[in-house]
């Protein structure tokens, strides 16, 4: 993989429609809601496959430290079911690549990164990267064909590393150039408008940054103004904007994003009436963003961000 350090001066900026201000003036939030019986560690991570909405977590037990997930259908959750010989101990990140689930977590007793996949009816069993180690992460994103896994490198070194794996093999850590150190584990999204991926994350004074790359080049990375977070953000794409969410580094348990736009960062704004201990899990469903967390007595709780997209 031929990857460029140079640093450019500006990301490609994609052009607003008219049409699309109406759209995103009419994006609202519906509640916050619980997901019956279902208990977590830490924060969750989300996908949309095969028509139903999957949520990966870390089970709520003091022993086993076990992948769950739940599944939405679009009107009930289906209950949660474990991933099977799956451990994990920090949060896990999910994407659709071939066909397949593939599901990233970490194992912290070692540093260790691992992936189990999802072919829609078996699990194929739990497999590590091969030298890849990691503190905190991961956050996986497809993009050209392939996998990218970010993740803050080994012994809380305040690197930002991916490896990418092309369906066969993978690639082996890099690092990502020209990138202030990081804090916490990272979230990667892809934005389509575009065609980069952008990468998120928590600098050394509890601010947020983000790196872009588009296949060929990191643009270098910027500080996210008027915006300060206490751990790892989360992104997502949605309505023709990127939203990174993060705690605010008062720890208040409440939930911020910032949004930007295609021009510029539109500020940070506050999700009313929504408690959450831990970055939230992200993905876009039925035409919806599904913002799914840790909240009262470690429940999975979900808000849902509608009227971005029709």
């Amino acid at each position: 993989m031929a990857t460029q350090n140079a640093s450019k001066s500006d990301p490609t900026k994609w052009a607003e429609s008219a049409s699309s201000h109406s759209k995103l003036d009419q994006l609202h939030w519906l509640g916050d809601k619980v997901v019956p019986n279902t208990r977590m560690l830490s924060a969750p991570c989300a996908v949309a496959y095969n028509e139903n909405l999957y949520v990966f977590y870390e089970n709520f037990s003091e022993n086993d430290s076990e992948l769950y997930y739940d599944i939405f259908d679009g009107s009930k959750w289906w209950g949660a079911t474990k991933v099977p010989s799956t451990k994990t101990t920090d949060t896990p990140s999910a994407v659709v690549f071939d066909g397949d689930i593939y599901v990233f977590h970490a194992i912290t007793s070692d540093n260790s990164l691992w992936y189990n996949v999802f072919d829609g009816s078996r699990w194929w069993g739990d497999q590590m990267v091969p030298d890849s180690r990691l503190s905190w992460g991961p956050s996986a994103v497809v993009f050209d064909d392939n996998i990218y896994v970010f993740y803050q490198g080994p012994h809380v070194s305040k690197t930002l590393l991916y490896n990418v794996f092309d369906g066969s093999r993978w690639w082996g850590d890099q690092p990502v150039p020209r990138t202030t150190n990081i804090s916490s584990g990272p979230a990667a999204v892809y934005v389509p408008y575009d065609d980069t991926i952008y990468i998120f994350y928590e600098g050394d004074h509890s601010d947020i940054w983000y790196n872009v790359y588009d296949g060929s080049s990191w643009y270098g990375d910027r500080q996210i103004m008027s915006a300060d977070i206490a751990w790892s953000p989360s992104a997502a794409v949605y309505g023709n904007k990127v939203f990174c969410f993060h705690l605010n580094r008062g720890m208040d348990s409440k939930l911020y994003y910032s949004a930007f736009n295609g021009k510029y960062w539109e500020g940070d704004t506050w999700v009313a009436h929504m408690g959450i201990n831990w970055n939230p899990g992200c993905a876009v469903y039925q035409d919806k963003l599904y913002v799914c967390h840790q909240g009262d007595d470690n429940a999975l709780m979900y808000n849902v961000l509608v009227g971005g997209e029709e």
